[in-house]
């Protein structure tokens, strides 16, 4: 899977990729137990971090890696910002 989306070659992108995925990963099972606001803004931060990395880590010339990590970037930030708006509609 690393090798068709480009990651093979690259140290810096494998293991930004991984770092973002366990800290996610963590605020997802912190998450189950109850939901914190403070943890969605993290992950919008982890996710702009995601989007932003390619061009602040210097491998925005691997198109592959570059366009994997903005999209996926993105979508993480998207949705932690849908349920922060969520939560505070639900709770007006």
């Amino acid at each position: 899977m690393r090798e068709m989306i480009g990651f093979a070659a690259e140290p810096v992108p494998t293991w930004n990729a991984w770092i973002v995925g366990i800290v996610l990963g963590a605020l997802a099972v912190a998450a189950i137990s109850a939901f914190a606001e403070w943890e969605e803004w993290v992950n919008l931060v982890v996710g702009l971090w995601l989007a932003a990395s390619p061009w602040l880590l210097g491998f925005a010339a691997n198109v592959n890696v570059m366009w994997t990590n903005v999209v996926l970037g993105l979508l993480v930030a998207v949705v932690s910002l849908w349920a922060v708006w969520d939560h505070h509609h639900a709770h007006a």
